[in-house]
Order: C-alpha cells, then sequence, then structure tokens
C-alpha cells in the first residue's frame, strides 16, 4: 500500500466548515420552498384571471357594446345568408364518413384554407402583443391542428416569436415578433 499524507484542518475550522455548509443548504430549502409557493399562487392567479375573463369581470360593461346574444345572431343570420347565396355543385366523390377531418367540430368557425397569411399575428395584436398559446387558440376558432400548422407558418417567417423566460414551457407566451 502507499501511503498518502494529507492536512486535515483544526477541529475549530471542520466545525464552521459544517455549520456553514448547513446554513446554505438550509437557505437553499427555503429558497425552494419560497419558489414552489409563488408557482402555486402564480397557477391560482392564472385560474383566477381566466376565470373572471370568462365572466367579463376583467374590464367594465360598455354599455355601447352590442350584446352577445345579439352577435350571435347576426353572425347565424349572416352564416345562413352565405350558404343560402353559394351555388350547390355535385361532385362525383361520394360523402363518406371516412373523408370526414378529425377534430373538427361545430364550434370551429374558421377554416385553414380561410385564414389570412397574419390571422394569427393579428389576433395576437389584438390581444395586447402576447398571449399564452391557449388563449390564442381559443380566439382563432381553428381546429387545434390547424391552429398549429398556422402558428408553425407565422413562426417560420418570423412573425411570431415564442418568450423563452419562462423555465416553464407551460408558461411560456407567444409575442409579435417586433416587440
Amino acid at each position: 500500500m502507499i501511503k498518502i499524507c494529507f492536512a486535515v484542518p483544526h477541529i475549530e475550522e471542520q466545525k464552521e466548515i459544517v455549520r456553514r455548509v448547513e446554513s446554505l443548504f438550509a437557505q437553499a430549502d427555503a429558497v425552494e420552498k419560497q419558489y414552489r409557493a409563488a408557482k402555486q399562487r402564480l397557477d391560482r392567479l392564472s385560474q383566477s384571471l381566466l376565470a373572471k375573463a370568462f365572466r367579463g369581470e376583467l374590464v367594465p360593461q360598455d354599455p355601447n357594446d352590442e350584446p352577445a346574444t345579439e352577435l350571435l345572431k347576426r353572425i347565424q343570420a349572416e352564416r345562413q345568408q352565405q350558404a343560402a347565396d353559394k351555388p350547390k355543385r355535385k361532385t362525383g366523390k361520394r360523402n363518406n364518413q371516412n373523408n370526414a377531418v378529425p377534430n373538427q367540430t361545430k364550434t370551429n368557425i374558421m377554416q385553414l384554407k380561410d385564414a389570412p397569411e397574419t390571422y394569427l399575428l393579428d389576433l395576437l395584436a389584438q390581444l395586447g402583443g402576447e398571449s399564452h398559446a391557449e388563449v390564442l387558440w381559443k380566439k382563432s376558432e381553428l381546429a387545434i391542428d390547424d391552429f398549429y400548422a398556422k402558428l408553425k407558418q407565422e413562426m417560420l417567417s418570423n412573425r411570431i416569436v415564442e418568450d423563452k423566460n419562462s423555465p416553464d414551457p407551460a408558461l411560456r407566451k407567444l409575442k409579435v415578433a417586433n416587440r
């Protein structure tokens, strides 16, 4: 066996080192506890903000605004008018349920093919220039697959960027690129 000699600090110095390490571990635990509490408060705040937004409690109601029921009736009447104005075409194809596009529901009004080139960018600007992807998706009225296809197009053209400041991808926002 080989003998190796190394210096060992004095017992008082060893105790001081142990005390400092324990103190730093205690501080790290306290910081972690504060982080978890803040994250939990942020999650609750996000949920309560969304709930208030859906209840219409975030901004005062403008009495000059058209009521939602009237707006929905007007949109429905416009759709019926457009459907009546369109000439019906017959094609040689059979209408088969296997040809149906998945994830399309009656609530999705906008079709990807009908979306303007800067559709999501314009919606993002209406939302103040930044938003979470889920909020933008709901506002877009696109099917989820169409939304992400359109988002990819607009991100590749550098119109929209993802704010990567948050380490949690769920908390990241989409932003207008030149902001």
